[in-house]
């Protein structure tokens, strides 16, 4: 096997780079504003911006915190695993 030997000018390349690296690796962030309380005039001032979006459930949806995703009973968790494996298997043909 040969050896390699490293000139000085790749040697400054070489740290230069690694240097540089770690100083733009991580992107430099400004503070988060402090959070505002609303009120209706941020929400006239957002609507002149047309930067306002209203999030409201549909009517007749239950949230996401209400539904109970796993059964309690232990056979019924068993039951429900058989069924999603069959489901799986049916979908997948595995």
């Amino acid at each position: 096997m040969r050896r390699r030997e490293f000139s000085r000018r790749k040697l400054l390349k070489g740290s230069a780079a690694l240097a540089l690296g770690g100083v733009f690796a991580a992107p430099i962030r400004a503070a988060a504003p402090p959070p505002q309380a609303i009120t209706p005039e941020l929400i006239d001032a957002a609507k002149k911006e047309g930067k306002i979006v209203f999030v409201q459930s549909k009517p007749g949806r239950r949230k996401l915190a209400d539904i109970k995703l796993m059964k309690e009973d232990p056979a019924g968790v068993e039951a429900m695993a058989e069924e999603i494996k069959a489901r799986y298997a049916r979908l997948f043909r595995v």
